[in-house]
């Protein structure tokens, strides 16, 4: 009897473990589906943002490479359809345009309340329109062998030296003092000729790459 007895009490616990793992899988098909659900819906917010992100930075080009065939149709010879008035404008008359716009920037800036700069963006545009008509000013008129392509490219590659930390080179610093620090250290070794300032496409450009 005795045995029997054993015998009940172990297929007693069995069944109550195998009723417990029977809930414990359940739960955790439960769990396993709700990891799914979020995951989901994670992915589907970073992928939002993402394409938000996107649509904002093809818009902002869209709109620079709009102002860029502006400034062409403004700077190509008249007798093509260019401007007469800018077909008579040298580099330092632009440039003294810039310095007008750079003053009224400094007006709207100079408001106090973000409210007030109801012009800021306006004269922004002034700028952004005089220093892209001034690199093509120099360019028409063969200055310093200067065009579009070589200013913008000169300066994406003077910010990668003098800043190479945000684009994952190099130690970060940790402080504004230090990244100024670096910045001007570069500088003066750019200066003394210790770093090249031709940018990476200009090389290849040359190499016939």
């Amino acid at each position: 009897m005795s045995g029997n007895h054993g015998m009940e009490q172990l297929q007693s616990r069995l069944r109550e473990m195998e009723e417990k793992c029977q809930r414990l899988e359940g739960e955790l098909s439960a769990a396993r589906e709700q990891m799914k659900m979020l995951e989901g819906e994670v992915r589907q917010a970073d992928l939002s943002h993402l394409s938000g992100h996107a649509v904002m930075q093809q818009q902002g080009y869209v709109e620079v490479k709009e102002l860029i065939d502006v400034v062409e149709a403004l700077t190509a010879c008249p007798s093509s359809g260019g401007c007469p008035w800018t077909a008579e404008q040298g580099a330092l008359d632009v440039l003294e345009h810039a310095h007008s716009e750079l003053r009224e920037i400094h007006e709207e800036l100079s408001l106090g309340s973000a409210s007030q700069h109801f012009a800021l963006q306006s004269e922004l545009g002034d700028l952004l329109f005089n220093a892209f008509l001034l690199v093509k000013i120099c360019e028409r008129d063969g200055i310093g062998g200067s065009t579009l392509a070589g200013a913008a490219a000169s300066a994406s590659a003077k910010i990668r030296r003098r800043a190479p930390f945000v684009f994952g080179e190099g130690a970060r610093p940790l402080t504004p003092e230090e990244a100024s620090a670096l910045w001007k250290s570069v500088k003066e070794q750019e200066k003394a000729g210790l770093i090249s300032t031709i940018p990476p496409t200009a090389l290849s450009d040359d190499n016939g790459l």
